[in-house]
Formats: C-alpha cells, structure tokens, sequence
C-alpha cells in the first residue's frame, strides 16, 4: 500500500521545498509497523489547477493522500480533494499543517477529508495508517463511510528523531535549496503569529546530527540553505556553538537566519561574517502602544545600535514590517518605516496584517474594528484605526518602496538623498507614489527633476555619482569576476563620505567634481577600483 505526502507551493523558488511531507515520510518509513507502506511526495506550485493536480495524485494508485496545508493553498487544497472524492471515492484523504490546527472548522465543514490532523503530525500519520484495514476494499469502504475524524497529534520526540533529508534528497535532487529545521518552537508570544500557539518550550535536535546533517548538504553541495529556528539567537551562547559547526563543516552554502538584533553580540557578528548569509529581523512597528497589544517590545537604540554593528562587520540583513495591526495607523506605519529605513538593512519587506485563525489576534480583532477578508487568506480591509483608504496609501508606500529600496537597493544612498532634500525617507517615497508617471521613469530620472527643480544642481552631481557608484558596487558583489566600468564625479572613497556628511561639506573640503572613469573587478573576497 501506498501514501503519497502532498504539498502545494505558493510559487516555484528556491525555498519551496516540502521539508513537513519529508518528515511525515520519514516517521512512516522509520517504523516497523509500517514495513508494508510505501511513501511518495508530491510537488506542485500555484497557480495550478485543482483538476490537474487531482488527476496526477490519483494516477499513482495511491490508498492513502495527504495534503499539507498552508494559508497560501487552503482553497486549493480543497478544490483538489473535492476532485478525488468525485473521481477517487474509494482513497483515503488526509488534511493537516498550520491551517488545519488553525481553523480545522474550514475542512469538516466540507466532509472531503477522512482524518484532519492538529499539532504535529508524525505521531497521528503513523496512528492512522496503524489503524486502516489491510485490504484495499476495505480501505476503500472506510474513505467512503467515514470522514472528519479528528485527531490532534501528541508532540514528537523532535530532539531524538531521524533526519528527513536522506529520504528526499540525492545527487540528482530537483530542489534548488533546503529548509533547514533545527529547533521547533518559539520563545516569544506575539499576538498574530502561528507560533504562539504551537507546543510551548523550545526543542532542538542534538549537535551530533546538526554535525551530520550538514557533512550531508556537503556532499550534495546544496547552495542555499534557510534555517528555520524563529528566533534564531534567542540564546548566544546556543547559537554561536551551531555557528562554529557550520563554519566548521560546510561554511560553503548560502545561509538564511530569522534573529533579535537587540540580542545580537559581537561574537555573534563575528561568527555570521565567516558565512555566505543574510539576517531577517521581524521589527513589525515601533509604536509601543501597538507592540504592546501584539506581546512585543523594542528597544529601539539598542536596535538601531546593533543594526549599526552588524553593517561594520559587513552582514547583509532585511527588516519586515506588518501594518494594520491593532492600534496601528498610517501616521504610526509611515514612523515605523522611517525608523527601519534609518537602519539601513539590505531590504525591507513590507505585510498587510493577516488576522490569521487560531491566533490571539483573531480573539482582539473585533475589539478594534479590524474586519478581514477571511478563508483563505485573512487580508486586514480596514479597522477603526486604519480606513480602507489608508490601507490604500499603504499598499501604494510599500510598493514604491519596493521598487526603489529592494529591487533598485537603495539601502546605502537613499539616506544621502533624503538629507540633501530635507526630506524623511517615507516623505520621499510619497512623493514617487504621488507623481503620475513615476512608472515610466527611472528612479534617476525623477530625482534629478526633483533636485533640479529646488535649485541644487551641484548636490545632483555629486549624489548622481553615489547612486552610481553604489549600484556598481553591489553589481561587482553579485556578478564575482565581472569587470564593471563607470563614470563618477569623485573618487568612490570620497563618495563614501555621503553616508554621514553632507555633500556641500564635501564639495567644499574636495573642491569641484572632475568626472574620471573607473573599473570595479571584485575576485570573490575583495573589491578592486582601478
């Protein structure tokens, strides 16, 4: 007999990758019970058509399919099973993942599924293939009698379990990257996130097979890996240990962390500049009455301070931001935002609130007008603090901001630009939203017309060449062995300067541009101007 693991990506990238089916698989595979299953996993990735991906699945003869499900596929898990269940009524269909713990109300509803899982799921997969009969008609009897049996899953002994990643990775793997699990659970309470309501206590597989584990991506050469933990450095000590085993074992790979600035240190920094890695830093808001209702707190100069720290060491690091939450208003989000620009973080990834189910926030959202979209995706559509209209005008910010900081990376010039101008950073980027054709132009184009236009055509060519120069730099990064030429106004170390000093100080202590033609080279370790 045979149970195939299905899972629907929100989109074909490298971080889809299907690490909870690889995990059921292998709690099946690693019990004796079970010798007579044979297991499968399946990948698909939306847009796709419930139909389609319902044919392929019931083409393996599968008895048994189960779906991980997930905020982005819910609605299309349940268009998938409702396909099986017309073409297939004789297998047995198996829900579970965060949306089914969340709000298993939206799939008994629907009486598609035999077994809704809650909680981890090793256990209760194990449990239910334990318990189906040995005869496929018998089987096929039990899908069509019985449905909505649920079962909450006791927690796994995560600490001790087998690794996944041999089951479904080899030499010839499909996947581009790996989700790396390391610790379950989270340390934090906040108000809107899935997390609060898992298993309480943090559990973290032993050094021994983190050491394996890695030895293992080794020999396959997997280049991108995203560490899972929430709070990555929520203990120093902890995290600079598994830090030393990566620099010892595979440093080679591309890493991802999820971290608290205001717990970084400097040995950490140190640790992190030995690797190929980027650092995501949930900031959320910097209002401490909305932080507060979410069960958070920021120190902000700490934070500001430690970002500064991590940019010595040369750490690439991102910062998300969520608006709508509640308390949360415009004027509060266009603060947050500025604060976080000030840090200067590589990018800034910007989230309409999800008032997702099972969540504390789900309970708070009545009490502050927050209305929603609902299944499937929770999105905020306004609140007492937050009118549809400003959630408009922040989807408009956070799409220029996009744009202008994440894709075009702003990060080190934009600054610069906004002191020259007398302008904050989201004054700025309102502006860009604000202009109507800001579409067709380039980013250059609309702040040479704005700089042009105050009268400072001096600043223009002086911030000119550090929009240029600073492009050039990050495309040498990114393109190693890549000769890149350019023109600049000053010399880049002179440029520089930008980043704290004004550019009519320089202008005055350098005397007037003289344009002069560069060649950055970067080899992989260093940069090179000539």
């Amino acid at each position: 007999m045979k149970i195939i693991f299905t899972v629907i990506h929100i989109e074909n990238t490298p971080p889809a990758f299907p690490l909870a089916a690889a995990v059921l698989k292998t709690a099946v595979e690693q019990n004796p019970q079970l010798a007579g299953w044979s297991t499968g996993i399946r990948d698909f990735y939306l847009p796709a058509e419930p139909e389609a991906i319902a044919a392929k699945l019931t083409g393996t003869g599968s008895e048994v399919i189960a779906f991980s499900c997930y905020t982005w596929n819910a609605e299309t898990v349940l268009q998938t099973a409702a396909a099986i269940r017309t073409n297939s009524p004789g297998t047995i269909l198996i829900a579970g993942g965060p949306q089914v713990t969340a709000a298993a109300e939206d799939f008994t509803g629907s009486s598609l599924f035999n077994f809704l899982v809650t909680g981890e799921g090793e256990k209760a997969v194990q449990q239910i293939l334990s318990n189906l009969p040995a005869e496929r008609d018998e089987i096929e009897k039990l899908a069509a009698e019985s449905v909505n049996i649920l079962i909450h899953s006791d927690t796994a002994d995560f600490s001790s379990s087998v690794s996944p990643y041999p089951s479904l990775l080899s030499a010839k793997s499909r996947y581009k990257g790996v989700l790396w699990e390391i610790t379950r659970g989270c340390p934090y309470n906040c108000s809107f996130c899935y997390e609060a309501g898992g298993e309480k206590g943090i559990r973290q597989i032993s050094p021994t097979r983190i050491r394996e584990e890695l030895e293992f991506f080794r020999s396959l050469k997997v280049k991108k890996i995203w560490v899972l933990d929430p709070t990555f450095n929520f203990k120093s000590s902890k995290a600079a240990e598994i830090l030393r085993l990566i620099i010892e074992t595979y440093p080679d790979a591309e890493y991802t962390f999820e971290i608290r600035v205001e717990l970084m240190t400097r040995e950490l920094c140190e640790l992190f500049s030995d690797l190929d890695c980027s650092l995501q830093i949930g900031l959320q808001s910097t209002d401490d009455y909305v932080l507060k209702l979410a069960n958070r707190k920021l120190d902000a100069q700490k934070f500001i301070n430690n970002c500064m720290m991590m940019s010595d060491y040369g750490l690439r690091f991102g910062i998300d931001l969520i608006y709508g939450l509640p308390g949360d208003s415009i004027e509060k989000f266009i603060k947050s935002l500025d604060f976080a620009v000030s840090a200067m973080p590589n990018n800034i990834d910007i989230f309409p609130l999800s008032v997702l189910p099972g969540t504390k926030l789900s309970t708070q959202a009545q009490d502050f007008g927050i209305q929603h979209t609902g299944f499937p995706d929770y999105r905020i559509t306004g609140s007492d603090s937050f009118s549809q209209k400003n959630l408009t005008e922040a989807d408009e910010l956070t799409a220029v901001l996009d744009r202008v900081y994440n894709i075009e990376r702003s990060f080190i010039w934009l600054g610069a630009v906004c002191r020259e101008l007398n302008l904050k950073p989201s004054a700025l980027l309102m502006r860009m939203a604000g202009t109507e054709n800001f579409s067709s132009l380039t980013t250059a184009e609309f702040l040479k017309d704005t700089f042009l236009s105050t009268g400072k055509k001096q600043i223009w060519q002086i911030i000119r060449s550090f929009i240029v120069w600073s492009e050039a730099a990050e495309k040498a990064f990114d393109c190693p062995g890549e000769q890149i030429k350019i023109t600049l106004s000053y010399p880049p170390e002179i440029l520089d300067e930008l980043i704290t000093s004004p550019a009519s100080d320089i202008i005055k202590a350098n005397g007037q541009s003289r344009e002069k033609s560069y060649t950055l080279f970067f080899d992989g370790e260093e940069l090179y101007i000539n």
